[in-house]
This record gives structure tokens, C-alpha cells and sequence, in this order.
């Protein structure tokens, strides 16, 4: 059996959770981005051996996209996207956050919020990046290796374009609307 607990995060405690990422932020511009990724992937796969609550679990999928997209190449996440997904990454490594992770079965609960809040503010992107890779897969396999490289690399950075430009345009959409998300 289980049990559903729901929750409301007001404003106040929005804004705790964004003060707490604005000081990460911070921390970020002087640590080597290669170095975020190592520890992001070593806390990823400590919590993939270890059995973990199911709030934090569920957005270990995204959290492993918001990964890839830093680590693509061919998809250059723009430095704006990407100063935040490295910041989540380095609060999501960070054992001695608001919550400290040795908690058992809360410990998780402050990562999984922010997870959850880089999401909603970056889920536009992600949907870019998303259809980005899927176009590529379907591209490589219609055009196999060896054509040219240059008219493949101008396919995909055409594409990238598109979908950039896409992301853009909902998230001024949101925006207009009311409805941008919970930008941290």
C-alpha cells in the first residue's frame, strides 16, 4: 500500500530554493565543468545502486537528459541553459545541501524539488533536445557514414537552429501568458 502525500511550495519557499541555487550558481563559475560532471555521474550512479524514494527516482531520467545535453556536442547547449544545468548538477552533488542527503528517505527530497524546477524551467529545451537527437538518429540512418561531412554538419546545424528558435518562441509564449515556469 502506498500513501500519497502532496505538497504546496509557496512563494517564500520558492524563493529559499532559488536563493539556494543563485549561491550555487555562483560556486559554479569557478569550478571546471568537467568536474561537475564527474561528481553528478558519481552521485547518479551511488543513487541508481542504492535503492532510492520514487519522488527522487522518477527524475533521474531527466536529470541523465539534462546530463547528455551538456555533454552533446552537436547540441551546444547555450550558456544560459547551461550555467543552470550545471548548477543543479553541483547542488544534486552536494551531500550537505538544505536537506543533507544522509537522511534516509528525506535526505533526496531538496534535490528532487530543484530536479523538478530545472525541469519545468528548462522543458522547452529539453523538448528541443529530445527531437534534435531523434532527428539525428533518423538522419544518420538514411545517410549513411561517409557521405558528406560537411552537408551533414550543416543539416544538423540547421536543424539545431530550428529547434532553438522553437524553444525560444514557447518560452516567450509562456512568459506572455503567465505560465513560465518556476525559473530558479
Amino acid at each position: 500500500m502506498s500513501i500519497r502525500i502532496v505538497f504546496e511550495i509557496s512563494q517564500r519557499d520558492l524563493q529559499r530554493f532559488r536563493s539556494e541555487m543563485r549561491r550555487v550558481r555562483r560556486t559554479v563559475r569557478n569550478v571546471d565543468e568537467a568536474d561537475i560532471l564527474a561528481t553528478a555521474d558519481a552521485a547518479l550512479s551511488r543513487i541508481v545502486t542504492q535503492p532510492a524514494p520514487d519522488f527522487i527516482s522518477q527524475r533521474l531520467p531527466k536529470l541523465q537528459t539534462l546530463i547528455n545535453m551538456l555533454r552533446d556536442g552537436g547540441w551546444a547547449l547555450p550558456k544560459t541553459q547551461r550555467t543552470k544545468v550545471l548548477s543543479v548538477l553541483a547542488y544534486f552533488s552536494d551531500p550537505d545541501d538544505l536537506i543533507p542527503d544522509v537522511i534516509p528517505g528525506l535526505g533526496l527530497l531538496d534535490d528532487a524539488i530543484m530536479i523538478e524546477l530545472i525541469v519545468r524551467d528548462l522543458h522547452h529545451d529539453i523538448e528541443a533536445f529530445e527531437d534534435f537527437c531523434h532527428y539525428r538518429d533518423i538522419y544518420y540512418k538514411r545517410h549513411k557514414i561517409g557521405r558528406d561531412a560537411v552537408t551533414r554538419a550543416e543539416q544538423l546545424a540547421a536543424k539545431r537552429k530550428q529547434l532553438y528558435a522553437r524553444a525560444n518562441r514557447r518560452k516567450q509564449r509562456d512568459r506572455k501568458q503567465g505560465t513560465a515556469a518556476l525559473a530558479t
